[in-house]
This record gives structure tokens, sequence and C-alpha cells, in this order.
């Protein structure tokens, strides 16, 4: 270890994580909670560390993250999230994909010639990493991307995004005119029962409502949290950064829907478990962020026109 050893994954490596489900509990002393969560914690899967959202504090020891997810082979096509196989970025030595895009280039050791990172709806993760000394990066066990070549992901990232949003929302106005036909068709019946009813001097009956509109999509935003009440939500993640001696060869490296899996359960536990503390946070931040705004001069809109890769660059040294 060097007094430059970083206590903390620098954004751009890639790493190995597996959900601590220990450390994500940690505070929570329901018998029900904790039962609930055996058995999970056992997936592991590669990431990327896309953004620093938050360095370690006395109070909260701990990184927090914006993470990508890296699979072995394309995206599988999923109609439940909107994805195609050609949602994916290869990793080089992997140069493979559907529409020749090219692949990005790691500085570093990557020892595997058949990932990609997966891109589109629902493959990104917020997570808190636990700080310690990360003396891969003495060793030079690390792989990252140069600032050039994350921006060309994440390019692929946006552009896939938005062709899985349009896709979830076509399928929305779809399903709605679907349901405004059945609507129309129900009064129909309705005027049809009703005349019948006068005729025969019956008396109206009260018919049920159209149905709801389409349920969310599982694993995008399903919290509904503002990001200083999701804080304590975020699952902790054991990372390894040595990404050989985690998976020394190239059919070792497994899908990341396990670990998915895995992650979107335990947040729900641990949401259930907290509900009625994040709940007075969220009114608190939200609060916060009302009187804030009365005072700034400039429209809060004008951040969120400040693109992810200079968010991610500002992080980086």
């Amino acid at each position: 270890m060097s007094f430059r050893t970083p206590f903390c994954p620098l954004p751009g490596a890639y790493g190995v994580a597996q959900v601590n489900v220990e450390a994500s509990l940690d505070g929570v002393a329901d018998p029900k909670t904790l039962e609930a969560a055996q058995g999970l914690g056992r997936a592991k899967c590669l990431i990327y560390f896309c953004t620093c959202l938050q360095l370690p504090f006395p109070e909260s020891p701990s990184c927090k993250y914006t993470t990508y997810l890296v699979g072995p082979g394309p995206r599988p096509n999923d109609p439940a999230r909107y994805s195609t196989a050609d949602m994916c970025v290869p990793i080089f030595p992997c140069v493979d994909h559907p529409t020749n895009r090219p692949a990005v280039r790691p500085n570093g050791p990557f020892p595997f010639s058949n990932c990609y990172h997966w891109t589109g709806l629902g493959m990104e993760r917020r997570v808190r990493v636990a700080i310690r000394d990360y003396t891969e990066y003495d060793n030079g066990k690390v792989a990252s991307l140069p600032g050039i070549q994350h921006i060309d992901m994440d390019e692929c990232f946006s552009e896939d995004f938005e062709k899985g949003a349009a896709a979830m929302r076509a399928a929305e106005v779809a399903n709605k005119t679907l349901q405004a036909a059945a609507q129309n068709a129900q009064s129909v019946a309705k005027a049809r029962q009703a005349i019948h009813d006068e005729e025969e001097g019956a008396t109206n009956t009260t018919h049920g409502g159209p149905s709801d509109d389409m349920a969310d999509i599982a694993g995008l935003e399903i919290y509904g949290l503002t990001y200083r009440a999701e804080d304590d939500l975020l699952p902790v993640i054991n990372v390894w950064l040595d990404l050989g001696s985690q998976f020394p060869v190239d059919s070792d490296v497994p899908s990341p829907l396990e670990f998915v899996k895995e992650y979107d359960t335990l947040v729900r536990i641990v949401r259930a478990a907290r509900g009625p503390r994040i709940q007075v946070l969220v009114a608190r931040h939200v609060d916060t962020q009302e009187n804030c705004s009365k005072t700034r001069k400039a429209p809060v809109s004008l951040w969120k026109r400040v693109s992810r890769w200079t968010r991610t660059m500002l992080c980086w040294r």
C-alpha cells in the first residue's frame, strides 16, 4: 500500500460485485426482515463504475455510485424491458456486435473475450461500497475505461435507453387504445342494458369501471424515492477489482440478471422495514427543495440539461 492507494473504486473501473446483505441490513432488527433476506448475497456479476454519487463522510462511511451491468454475450431479447440483442457495447478483445458497434478498449488487464456492456432500460444500479485500501491499483490489476472511451460507451447507453423508452411509450399508447375500445364496448353494452331494463321495469345496476393503467415495468425506477431518501435503501456491495481472481476463464462470467434479482429483492425488503422513516425523509427533502427553489436565480431544469458524461468527468482525476 502507498500513500496514493485509493480508498474507493475510481469512476471508470470495472469490478466484480456481490451484495453484502449484513451491511445492507445494518440497523434492522426485525426478525421477519432478516428471515426474508436469508439466501441473498450469493450471486456475483461484472459491473462498471460509471459515476460517483457521494464520497464518504464520518456519518456515512461508504461511497455511492451509479454502476452499469456487464454480461457475457450480447444482451438477450427481453420484451418485458423493451430490449433487443443490439442493446450492448462489446468490450475489447470482444469485437462482435449485431450492428457493428465498435468495441470500447479498457486500460489495464481485462481478461475476458466475451463481455459486453448491457445497455438500455433497467441496466444500471445504484450501490454503496465500503471504503478500504484498494491495493489492486498498486499492483496494476485494475481495468478501466479512458475518458473518451467512456463517452463513446455512454452515448450508446443513452441511445439505447431512448429506444427502449420510446418502445415503452408506444406500448402504453397501444394499451390505452385497447382500454378505450373496451370502455366504448362497455358503454354500448350499458346503454343497451339500460334500455332493456327500462322496458322490463328493472332496477338499474351499477357496473364496474375500466381496468387500471399498465403497471410499471419491473426494475425501471420502481422505488420512486428522491436521492437523499434513497441513500439508506441502496444495497452495500462487496467489490473485487482483480477480475481474473473471481472469474478465471470466460465461461465463469455470469449473467448479471441473478445479481439484479437479488439486488431488487433486497431493496424491497429494506424499503418495507424502513418505510415510515424513509417517507419522513422524503417529505423533509421535498420541503427543503421547495424552499431552496424560491431563492434560486437559475431554473432547476438547467441542471437536467447537463449531460451524463460531463458529470462523470468531474468525478475523475
